[in-house]
């Protein structure tokens, strides 16, 4: 009777746990992952980055802060060196404009959580 007591109430748990919509309205962090891009390192070999949080880095560089880690197009704010403009696409691939030049970068995914 115990165990009926236990299943009943499972169920009535389960019935009233979050929908969908709200666990779909929680927001994620489009920008986590490691990423290989297009700039060249010393050593000839393309750069990769990584985002954990909202702190963007890249090989070898000081950490960049992602404004708004939510927003497919957000600011990158690296301090003294600048500023720059960071978009995701639906595929993962991340373009940074820089504010200073106007020069682009692209940086691919490589791996990261599923979204």
């Amino acid at each position: 009777m115990k165990n009926l007591y236990l299943l009943i109430t499972l169920f009535i748990l389960a019935a009233c746990g979050p929908s969908e919509e709200e666990a779909a309205s929680e927001p994620v962090n489009l920008y986590e992952g490691t990423y290989s891009g297009n700039i060249k390192s010393a050593d000839g070999g393309l750069l990769s980055a990584s985002v954990k949080g909202s702190t963007w880095s890249v090989d070898g560089g000081d950490p960049c802060k992602i404004e708004d880690p939510f927003s497919d197009v957000s600011k990158l704010d690296c301090g003294e060196n600048g500023t720059a403009t960071i978009k995701i696409d639906e595929d993962r691939t991340i373009t940074i404009v820089l504010d200073e030049v106007p020069a682009g970068y692209v940086f691919e995914f490589v791996s990261g959580p599923v979204r």
